[in-house]
């Protein structure tokens, strides 16, 4: 190290000059040139870092540059997304295009394959007529179309596979009766009515079963409940559609015993295991029902019914003893008579020609009696049939312009009057036809206006009978 007065070389770890006398200070001063250089140095260094004007410029342009492109890459980017945008539009038309002329090329092909089907099954040239309606159902399934194909295969004996496309037309249309039909009509040819019957049963549709009911069995219904009663049981037994009903009353099999069902059965006093089975018209059975009856009631007398039966000449009147608190119910076709048939109420005129009556009594407890049976064969010799006295009377009435037509027709009335033969039957000693006189507006039902006419069969004169209180009745001359 030099002393920084005279220059004179120092001695190591002196803090003087021996020769001057000048103090060594430990910080060193800096030389000026050295310090001028170093910042010479620093701002040259600092100058390196800091951008010059023309660096300046050059990145402002640079940076306009780049905002310039930016600016020039966002409309390529528009104008790219517009172009995009474009082709996928005429993209989507050709695709739009492209299916809708396919499927008018398509509809009018299908039009064409089923044209050609049917016009071929209408020549009954069903094996080509099945190739076109087998291309028309691969371009679109349609029930009715096939229903048609079936047709042709059923024309050509191929039952199987006509079935099984009627079947596949029911699995895919429940109520298509159409179907049904077909297979009915296949089945029927067949003689195969079990399978008929099967087929109805699964079916849901009442209107189908209803329209095929002929074909079906179903069990029999008894119209009272099995148990025990204290009165006569009229015990009814409905088929469910036509055939026969074949019943028995102690347990045994009724197809056996083949008692058919016409009437109602009485069950009197005692007890019963009534079994019935129904049997259809192609000979398919139901299953037997079964119920156990036990009657346990007081059964009312038979109603005296006179006169007796026989052949008459001379009009009779029917009289009826009814037994204590019953009341007495008839027919006059010889059918068993229930609640729902006639009541006897007095002594009724026996009808020409031959009537056979069937009476019983009922109890106030439900019991019914026996029946009693009339047969009675009336001939009564007449100048007039009971026809000929209904036109005898509407002439004598017009006559005395109490009507104004044949047909009944009445004066200042909209209505007219209506005679209805009743029946022939002696007043007063003489034989008279009886005619009630009904009065009827339009198409309304007929009222009874009280007037009762009676024609002597023997010479067609008409009188009035006109009954008092005590029931008695006497002949006025019209």
């Amino acid at each position: 190290m030099k002393c920084p007065n005279c220059g004179e070389t120092l001695k190591k770890d002196f803090l003087y000059c021996e020769k001057c006398g000048e103090e060594i200070r430990i910080v060193p001063d800096f030389e000026p040139e050295i310090e001028n250089s170093i910042i010479e140095t620093l701002s040259a260094v600092v100058l390196d870092m800091a951008p010059s004007d023309q660096e300046t410029d050059k990145e402002a342009q640079e940076e306009n540059m780049d905002m310039e492109f930016a600016i020039v890459s966002e409309k390529k980017l528009k104008r790219r997304i517009l172009i995009g945008i474009s082709l996928l539009c005429l993209l989507l038309l050709g695709i739009f295009a492209f299916f809708f002329i396919r499927g008018i090329y398509r509809d009018k092909y299908y039009r064409i394959q089923v044209e050609n089907a049917q016009l071929l099954y209408n020549q009954k040239n069903y094996e080509e007529a099945i190739a076109y309606y087998e291309k028309a159902l691969k371009m679109e399934y349609d029930v009715s179309l096939l229903i048609s194909y079936a047709d042709c295969l059923a024309e050509m004996g191929h039952t199987d596979q006509a079935l099984s496309n009627y079947y596949a037309v029911i699995e895919e249309e429940p109520d298509n009766e159409m179907a049904y039909a077909r297979i009915i009509a296949i089945y029927e040819k067949q003689e195969n009515y079990e399978e008929i019957n099967n087929l109805l049963i699964s079916c849901n549709n009442q209107v189908i079963q209803n329209a095929f009911q002929n074909y079906m069995t179903a069990d029999p219904v008894f119209s009272h409940e099995g148990g025990i009663y204290n009165h006569v049981i009229p015990l009814k037994i409905q088929a469910p559609t036509t055939g026969s009903v074949y019943y028995s009353l102690d347990g045994s099999d009724p197809l056996i015993r083949r008692i058919e069902y016409t009437s109602p059965i009485f069950l009197q006093n005692g007890e019963y295991d009534v079994k019935a089975v129904f049997v259809n018209d192609y000979g398919l059975t139901s299953n037997i029902v079964e119920a156990e009856y036990v009657v346990e009631g007081t059964q009312p007398e038979a109603p005296v019914v006179l006169p007796e039966s026989g052949q008459f000449t001379v009009p009779q009147m029917i009289s009826v003893t009814v037994p204590d608190g019953c009341t007495v119910y008839y027919t006059t076709d010889g059918t068993m008579p229930d609640e729902t048939c006639s009541i006897y109420g007095e002594p009724m005129p026996m009808k020409e020609g031959v009537t056979n009556y069937r009476f019983v009594a009922f109890s106030q407890e439900g019991v019914y009696s026996e029946i009693t049976a009339r047969s009675y064969q009336l001939t009564v010799e007449t100048t007039l049939t009971a026809v000929e006295s209904v036109y005898r009377l509407r002439q004598r009435l017009l006559e005395l312009d109490r009507i104004l037509d044949l047909e009944g027709s009445l004066p200042n009335m909209s209505g007219k009057n209506i005679y209805v033969y009743n029946s022939i039957r002696i007043v007063q000693d003489k034989i008279m036809h009886v005619i009630f006189e009904y009065y009827q507006e339009g198409n309304n039902s007929r009222n009874m206006t009280g007037n009762i006419y009676g024609i002597d069969v023997s010479n067609g004169y008409v009188y009035k009978i006109i009954k008092d209180e005590s029931g008695a009745e006497t002949l006025e001359p019209v």
